[in-house]
């Protein structure tokens, strides 16, 4: 029982102290290396009162896990060291390292 009344607690805003945090899906937006990706529907805490916003901390370390191997397998299969066989010699980058 003491579970269920933390569950449904009202989380005061740690912005204005005024407000109370609200479940709501909003639009994340975060850089992976130099591409910006965005998550619809992500799950996030919005004050009713000043609008502050946090997002949700169990679905920010899932997205960081994905994120981060995805940047693994980046590094591995795009290796700034290696060159293709068939670059063009003729591209503005090509031979620079």
């Amino acid at each position: 029982m003491d579970t269920l009344k933390k569950q449904n607690k009202a989380t005061k805003c740690p912005q204005c102290q005024v407000g109370v945090l609200k479940q709501k899906y909003l639009t994340y937006f975060t850089w992976l290396n130099n591409e910006l990706i965005t998550v619809p529907e992500f799950p996030s805490w919005v004050c009713d009162f000043c609008r502050y916003r946090e997002y949700d901390k169990k679905a920010l370390n899932r997205l960081d896990n994905l994120m981060y191997s995805i940047k693994k397998e980046q590094k591995v299969r795009f290796h700034p060291n290696v060159h293709s066989v068939d670059e063009n010699p003729m591209s503005s980058t090509a031979g620079i390292e």
